[in-house]
C-alpha cells in the first residue's frame, strides 16, 4: 500500500465537545483515578484469588495424599515405619537417625502429625561432629524440642563430640551447652555414650548422686585436647540403681581417673576399663564385682602399676573375660573364674609369651573353666626367637585345648604361623591341637595383604578338618570345622574355589581394600 493511499483518506476531527479546555483538566485526572482505582481492586482481587488457588492446590494435594497407599495404614503402623527408619537395627553410628527424623515431619501436615505424637522416635538421639556439624554449632534449643517429643520414655544418647577442626574451640564450646541441655532431662536417660574432651562432659561429672534414677548404660571415652578439668570427686552415678554396663577409656594420655568415680560396683553386671589406676584402685573394683559376668580390662601402658601374684580376685559369676596387658600387670595370675567361656587376652609391649602361657595355666589350675571360645590378639608383640614363640604358643593352646572357638589377631609371622598350621592339621595318627575346634579365625593387618603375604599349609589345614572328615564328626577324637574366617591373606583363587566349594563349611575370605 502506497502513502498516495493515506493522502486520499479524509480528516476526522474530534468533536468541539470531546476536547477539555486546556485550563480545566479535572474531568480527565478524576477518569485517570477512577482507572487506577480499578486496577489496584483488579490487583488486590487477583492476589486473593492467587492466595485461594494456592490453598486449594494445598487442600487438593492433601486430599491426594489422603488417597496414598501409606496413609490407609493404620496411624500405629505408620508411626511404627517411621521408627524403624529413624532408628534402622544397626549400629547406631552408621545410621543418620538425627536427619531422618528431621526430615519425616517436611514431608506433609499428615506426616508431620504422626511423626510429632510418635515418642520413640524422640526418645533415641545420635549426635557426631562430622554429620551434624551444623546442628552442634545452631541454637541448642532443638535439642529440648526434640527430648520433649519423646514424651515419658527412657531417653538413649550417642554423642561424639570427638572430631577436631579449625573451629575446635568453637565447638567443645557448642558441645558443652548441649550437653548442659541433655542433662536437664537426666532423670529420663536409660544409655549415654559420650566421646569428648573431658570439658565437654564436665557438667555430667558435677550431677548429684540421685540424677540417674533409670541408667542402665554408660560409655565415656575422653580424648586429648581441651581445658583440663578439676574434679575431686565424681558422684553422678552413685544413685543410679538400674546401672548394669559400665565402659570407661581414654585416648593416649587422656584418662578419666578412676580414683574419681565412685560407681555403684556390686550391682554392675558389664564392665569395660581403659584407664590408668593405682593398683589398690584395680584391686579394690575387681573385688566387688560380685555379679559381673563380662570384664575388659586394658592396661596397655609400661607405666601401669604391678599387680601382685599374691592377690587373690574371685569373680564367681564372670562369663566373659577380655585382658589386655603387660608381663609385669597382667590380672591373669590373681583372677579366679570358675564360669568363664570366652577368653581374649593380648600381648602389649615387648612381652615373652611364654610368661602369658604360664600365668594363663595358672589361670586355669584355680578356675577349672571350661572355656568355649579362646582369642589371642597382637602376637607381633612377642619377644624372642621363633622356637621360643612356637613353644609359648603350643603350651596356650593345649592349656585351652577344650575351646570349639579360637582367634587369632596381630602382625603376621609366617613362618610361626605356618607352624601353628601345621599343628592344627589332621593326620590320623598323629596329635593335634584344639581336637574340638568348629569355628577358626585368622585376621592378619593391612600391612601383610599389601606384601602380598601368602600362608603356606592353610587350605590343606582346612581340607583335613572338613573333606577328610565325615560330614557327622565321624571320627571321634576330630570335630569338624564349620566356619572359617581368614583377613588379610593372600589365598590362590583356585585354593578359595576349592575350599567353598565343601558342604557344611561357611568360609569367610575377607581382602582389605
Amino acid at each position: 500500500m502506497s502513502l498516495t493511499h493515506f493522502d486520499s483518506l479524509p480528516l476526522i476531527y474530534p468533536e468541539e465537545s470531546t476536547w477539555p479546555h486546556l485550563n480545566d483538566d479535572s474531568p480527565l485526572r478524576k477518569e485517570i483515578s477512577d482507572v487506577e482505582h480499578e486496577l489496584l481492586l483488579l490487583e488486590r482481587q487477583i492476589s486473593e484469588l492467587s492466595r485461594i488457588k494456592e490453598a486449594k492446590k494445598a487442600e487438593l494435594g492433601m486430599l491426594r495424599n489422603e488417597l496414598a497407599p501409606i496413609h490407609r495404614l493404620p496411624l500405629e503402623i505408620i508411626s511404627r515405619i517411621f521408627e524403624e527408619a529413624c532408628h534402622p537395627g544397626v549400629d547406631v553410628t552408621q545410621a543418620n537417625s538425627a536427619l531422618t527424623a528431621a526430615f519425616i515431619p517436611r514431608v506433609c501436615a499428615v506426616w508431620m502429625k504422626i511423626a510429632y505424637t510418635s515418642p520413640r522416635i524422640w526418645s533415641k538421639l545420635h549426635l557426631n561432629t562430622y554429620q551434624h556439624s551444623k546442628a552442634i554449632k545452631c541454637d541448642p534449643s532443638w535439642v529440648k524440642r526434640w527430648l520433649d517429643r519423646s514424651g515419658t520414655l527412657p531417653i538413649d544418647l550417642d554423642l561424639d563430640f570427638s572430631r577436631r577442626g579449625n573451629l575446635a574451640l568453637r565447638r567443645d564450646l557448642d558441645a558443652n551447652k548441649l550437653m548442659m541441655l541433655i542433662l536437664d532431662f537426666c532423670e529420663r536417660i536409660r544409655s549415654l555414650k559420650v566421646r569428648a574432651h573431658l570439658k565437654t562432659v564436665s557438667p555430667l561429672f558435677r550431677l548429684p548422686p540421685d540424677s540417674f534414677p533409670l541408667l542402665e548404660e554408660v560409655h565415656i571415652m575422653t580424648i586429648p585436647g581441651g581445658s583440663t578439668v578439676q574434679v575431686s570427686s565424681i558422684k553422678s552415678f552413685e544413685g543410679a540403681t538400674n546401672l548394669r554396663e559400665v565402659k570407661l577409656s581414654g585416648i593416649h594420655n587422656t584418662y578419666i581417673p578412676l580414683v574419681w568415680m565412685i560407681l555403684p560396683i556390686e550391682q554392675l553386671t558389664s564392665l569395660q576399663i581403659d584407664a590408668l589406676a593405682p593398683e589398690e584402685i584395680y584391686v579394690d573394683i575387681l573385688s566387688r564385682c560380685s555379679n559381673l559376668t563380662s570384664l575388659d580390662m586394658c592396661m596397655s601402658f609400661s607405666d601401669m602399676p604391678v599387680i601382685s601374684e599374691d592377690i587373690q580376685i574371685s569373680l564367681p559369676s564372670l562369663q566373659s573375660l577380655s585382658l589386655s596387658c603387660h608381663a609385669t600387670s597382667s590380672l591373669l595370675c590373681c583372677i579366679t573364674a570358675p564360669l568363664v567361656t570366652d577368653l581374649c587376652v593380648g600381648l602389649r609391649g615387648d612381652q615373652d609369651i611364654r610368661i602369658l602361657a604360664r600365668d594363663l595355666e595358672r589361670f586355669q589350675q584355680r578356675s577349672s573353666a571350661n572355656l568355649v571360645s579362646f582369642t589371642l590378639t597382637d602376637l607381633g608383640y612377642a619377644t624372642g626367637n621363633n622356637n621360643e614363640i612356637m613353644d609359648g604358643l603350643t603350651t596356650i593352646l593345649k592349656t585351652v585345648s577344650s575351646i570349639s572357638r579360637f582367634h587369632l589377631h596381630g602382625e603376621h609371622y609366617v613362618d610361626i604361623n605356618t607352624k601353628l598350621v601345621r599343628k592344627l592339621t589332621y593326620m590320623e595318627g598323629s596329635p593335634i591341637l584344639l581336637p574340638n575346634l568348629t569355628c577358626f579365625e585368622m585376621n592378619w593387618s593391612l600391612l601383610s595383604f599389601q606384601l602380598e603375604i601368602r600362608l603356606p599349609g592353610l587350605k590343606d589345614m582346612i581340607l583335613s578338618r572338613t573333606s577328610y572328615l565325615a560330614v557327622d564328626g565321624g571320627n571321634t577324637s576330630v570335630v569338624r570345622l564349620c566356619r572359617v574366617s581368614i583377613r588379610g591373606i593372600k589365598i590362590q583363587k583356585e585354593d578359595i574355589a576349592r575350599i567353598r566349594e565343601i558342604p557344611g563349611l561357611m568360609f569367610d575370605c575377607e581382602h582389605f581394600g
